[in-house]
């Protein structure tokens, strides 16, 4: 007696006719899916499952299903269950640990994808609700998760909500602000009545303008015309050129002193806004918001003097610093080489910008807590930050100048004064050298004495004139009998001008001994028995010690 096979038509509703999903190979675990929904909806029986999934097999997929059942040594069906593990392992991914990709799931686009991606990682999971909505709220950004976990929700479905306005708000700041950024920033766009010098009868505005933050708002000329023209920016080559061949960075013309007020303008500017565009209540005032970084002017640098600085000689350990007193500089610096040379312990920070006078910007990444110089016998400690000067050895600015208290400081003369713990101090700036004329008989004696000379040539230049060049050689001398009177000199006084050999005597605060402790006997081991690297290291330092 044969059992009949029950005919197999598609699965009707009141509404449509569901078809049997078919498969290729490709999204295994939602064709699995699928194929379980409809056998529950058709209530198949066991016998016929595997048969009707052969029917709606193609390409790869119905060549793996002959093969399958060709290998099986036996003839009886196979049932479900069993099948799917074997298509799920033949199509599936090779490592599949859902719950290990649920836990390191991050949002990197929008709530949306996050969503997408969380959701098809949970259909292949069983998780309470309370764990699946700690895992959505971990994964989101931080700011956005933040903001969820402040309404603690109970389902998945409540936090996606949350996050999505949260989201949408987000988004809406953002516009308004690139909308107020492009409108603030591009005046030539409104016309030129929006754009205009502040003059001193026209009062600061309170919500209707806003005053530009990175500007500092200047005590005179403010009613200066202002320039259409950016102002240039240069390269590092180009900078150290010009710096080189010192012209301004704002014109071609050589820089001097007081330069710089050819090329002031004026540095508060105010925007109205028109009458008919809609009023933003969320802008808020901006003066002060924004941090302002230290900085140097560019001649602590370039080792260009300044009318507002002053260079003196401290001391560290003995050995001496050249200084620059710099009163528009806010912070104080230190250069690196003196840092390396000094061995001063220099703190990692995180990069700090440095705006420089000329307008570039550098970046300080390493600073030195409580460095210590002394002048005229006060030691002196700040914080200094580590910077490439070149000209100068510190940098003292606002940083130090602050903690002298009040300051008397005149500048023409070079000269400071300011009481520490009661001690007067009178500083007075290095000036330059200046070069001096020397007539015939001084220049043949400094040649004679091993001087260093240059000869130096000014003639005029002309179609009629004829330029006359002049060489200036070596001269040598042979050593002619000094005078009786110098002789006479040399022998009383024969024990100052011998050769030293021994130490020289002791002075206050220079005391060239090696005290040594009584008793202690010479190391007593000689060098051959050191290994030849060690010994050629030993070498090397007792040279350089000698040296």
């Amino acid at each position: 007696m044969q059992t009949a096979i029950p005919l197999i038509l598609p699965f009707s509703t009141r509404l449509t006719k569901v078809d049997f999903p078919k498969f290729n190979g490709e999204n295994v675990k939602g064709w699995l899916y699928k194929c379980d929904q409809f056998f529950s909806l058709d209530n198949t029986s066991s016998a016929v499952k595997v048969k009707l999934v052969a029917i709606h097999l193609e390409g790869k997929a119905l060549q793996w299903h002959h093969a399958l059942i060709k290998s099986r040594l036996t003839t009886e069906p196979m049932n479900w269950e069993d099948y799917a593990k074997a298509v799920a392992g033949r199509f599936g991914p090779a490592f599949d640990d859902p719950m290990s990709e649920l836990m390191s799931l991050k949002q990197t686009g929008s709530v949306m994808d996050y969503m997408d991606q969380f959701e098809n990682i949970l259909t292949r999971v069983d998780l309470t609700e309370e764990y699946k909505v700690s895992c959505f709220i971990t994964g989101l950004e931080y700011e956005t998760q933040m903001h969820v976990r402040m309404f603690h929700p109970t389902t998945v479905q409540q936090a996606a909500n949350l996050a999505k306005l949260f989201e949408s708000v987000r988004e809406y700041k953002h516009s308004k602000y690139s909308r107020n950024k492009n409108r603030f920033s591009k005046p030539s766009t409104y016309g030129q009545s929006q754009l205009r010098p502040a003059t001193p009868s026209m009062a600061l505005p309170s919500k209707q303008s806003l005053v530009h933050p990175s500007m500092p708002l200047p005590s005179k000329s403010r009613n200066m015309p202002i320039l259409d023209k950016p102002p240039k920016v240069y390269r590092t080559a180009e900078m150290a050129e010009r710096r080189a061949r010192g012209l301004c960075m704002f014109c071609d013309e050589p820089f001097t002193p007081g330069h710089q007020l050819k090329h002031k303008k004026a540095q508060l500017y105010v925007v109205e806004l028109n009458e008919g565009e809609e009023k933003d209540n969320n802008v808020e005032e901006c003066i002060g918001d924004e941090t302002i970084g230290p900085c140097i002017f560019v001649n602590a640098i370039t080792g260009n003097s300044h009318f507002q600085t002053m260079r003196t000689t401290g001391y560290y350990n003995k050995q001496p610093l050249q200084i620059l007193i710099d009163s528009g500089s806010t912070h104080n610096f230190v250069d690196e080489q003196v840092v390396k040379k000094l061995g001063c312990k220099a703190v990692a920070i995180k990069p700090m910008a440095v705006f420089v006078a000329d307008g570039n910007k550098v970046f300080v990444t390493a600073i030195c807590k409580k460095f210590s110089w002394q002048i005229q016998s006060t030691t002196f400690t700040t914080d200094c930050m580590v910077l490439p000067l070149g000209f100068c050895d510190v940098v003292s600015g606002i940083q130090w100048l602050s903690t002298l208290g009040p300051i008397v400081w005149d500048f023409q003369q070079l000269k400071m004064e300011f009481k520490v713990e009661g001690k007067k101090h009178v500083l007075r700036g290095a000036t330059a050298s200046k070069l001096k004329h020397a007539d015939g008989k001084q220049l043949s004696k400094s040649l004679l004495q091993g001087g260093q000379s240059a000869l130096l040539q000014l003639c005029p230049l002309g179609d009629n004139s004829n330029m006359v060049t002049s060489s200036l050689f070596s001269i040598f001398a042979e050593h002619s009998a000094l005078p009786e009177a110098v002789e006479q000199l040399l022998n009383k006084y024969a024990s100052l001008f011998d050769e030293p050999g021994g130490l020289p005597p002791y002075r206050e605060g220079f005391d060239h001994r090696i005290p040594m402790e009584p008793g202690a006997l010479p190391v007593n081991k000689r060098p051959y028995r050191y290994p030849s690297l060690q010994k050629t290291i030993i070498e090397k330092l007792m040279n350089e010690m000698l040296d």
